[in-house]
């Protein structure tokens, strides 16, 4: 079987909520597995009122790579509006998804902490193979 062509076993999704108190330090949105995983998409909503700038990172074996960065507009997946595909947003247009290796993750950032009372959610889903 060739790595493009997947027979993915599992489902693999999950959920993150970022609050205020996580301020601007980097938080795991797809964690370490002990498996070869693919990630379709990184769904993100912003309920706060303002804009936020979220720095995307792959990191495997302590070593930290920026993957891009994506403006998410206030109130972007609420009130009408489709969440945004941060890896869509990040990769180029030829690739579809990422493929991760075992015990790597995929982590978020923001420029600015969240207000007080408001969050962001941050959805992936994939599989494993």
């Amino acid at each position: 079987m060739a790595i493009g062509v997947f027979d993915e076993r599992t489902v693999l999704s999950g959920g993150v909520l970022m609050v205020p108190a996580d301020g601007t330090a980097t938080k795991i949105i797809v964690p370490s597995n002990s498996s070869d995983r693919r990630i379709d998409a990184i769904v993100v909503s912003n309920r706060d009122g303002i804009a936020h700038v979220v720095n995307v990172s792959h990191v495997l074996a302590g070593v930290t790579v920026q993957l891009g960065s994506v403006s998410i507009a206030a109130g972007q997946g609420y009130l009408g509006t489709p969440g945004i595909d941060l890896l869509a947003a990040i990769l180029p247009a030829t690739q579809v998804g990422i493929n991760l290796p075992p015990f790597a993750t995929l982590n978020v950032s923001l420029a600015v902490t969240i207000v007080a009372t408001f969050d962001m959610s941050f959805f992936y889903v994939g599989g494993v193979y």
